[in-house]
């Protein structure tokens, strides 16, 4: 079978407190024409309240170390781990 591809047809996330159920449906298709079909069901825990102003701050950190790699790299240094 050449082509093959998974697509997402359905999704659902249900939130109780610290604890979350999704449920995923999905096709398989092949050149185009689904053969199949199936579904997902799972279980999150520790879930936690969005706080803006730590995600903002992860983004930041994460985008900073970012750069400073990329920086390194461009400037003619070894590669992180390499001696």
């Amino acid at each position: 079978m050449d082509n093959l591809q998974l697509e997402l047809t359905s999704s659902v996330f249900n939130v109780h407190g610290k604890r979350g159920d999704v449920h995923l449906e999905f096709c398989l298709k092949a050149n185009g024409e689904i053969i199949g079909h199936g579904e997902k069901n799972m279980v999150l825990s520790g879930l936690r309240e969005f706080d803006k102003q730590k995600l903002d701050h992860l983004v930041e950190s994460y985008t900073r170390r970012k750069q400073e790699y990329t920086s390194e790299l461009h400037q003619g240094h070894s590669t992180p781990g390499q001696v």
